[in-house]
């Protein structure tokens, strides 16, 4: 491996710790601030942490609000989607 290809594979893993630990830190303090809340609104991950070579991607419920966490190696984005999932039957 050249300098080149280790300073990039360094810098992936370093993004995703750092996006890692955000994410945990934010719904730690969330839930510290709101212990009084109803279990229906809690904070939990919807859905599934996609992680690869090229991105991190999670989806995550908080108090009603779906967010769509995407991390690249050029950005970071952070979408709102719409304030309540469609349940579906099994």
């Amino acid at each position: 491996m050249t300098n080149n290809q280790l300073i990039y594979h360094f810098t992936h893993a370093l993004l995703y710790v750092l996006v890692i630990i955000f994410v945990i830190f934010f719904l730690y303090k969330t839930i510290n601030n709101f212990k009084n809340i109803e279990q229906d609104e809690a904070i939990y991950i919807v859905d599934r942490i996609y992680l690869n070579s090229s991105h991190f991607i999670c989806v995550v419920k908080i108090y009603n609000k779906n967010f769509v966490l995407a991390v690249t190696p050029y950005k970071i984005t952070i979408l709102h989607i719409s304030s309540k999932l469609k349940k579906h039957s099994d």
